[in-house]
């Protein structure tokens, strides 16, 4: 994912493909307008991220974990 408008999708096909595992995914990037922004850690549930988006963020994952409750 070091790659301008590089997608998560086709980097996990890249690495079944290649590799011929399943690759399991801990974190999300956060990108807007092609400016990578931080990550969602899918373990802690925890948003990483520095810039304004940080409460939008903060709000979709605090709704996320009351419904996977």
């Amino acid at each position: 994912m070091d790659k301008m408008n590089a997608s998560l999708e086709s980097c996990l096909e890249s690495i079944k493909e290649k590799l011929d595992v399943d690759p399991f995914v801990v974190q999300i990037p956060i990108v807007s307008s092609d400016h990578f922004e931080g990550v969602i850690d899918l373990i802690n549930m925890k948003v990483n991220i520095e810039s304004s988006f940080w409460q939008f963020f903060r709000k979709l994952l605090g709704k996320m974990s009351l419904v996977m409750k």
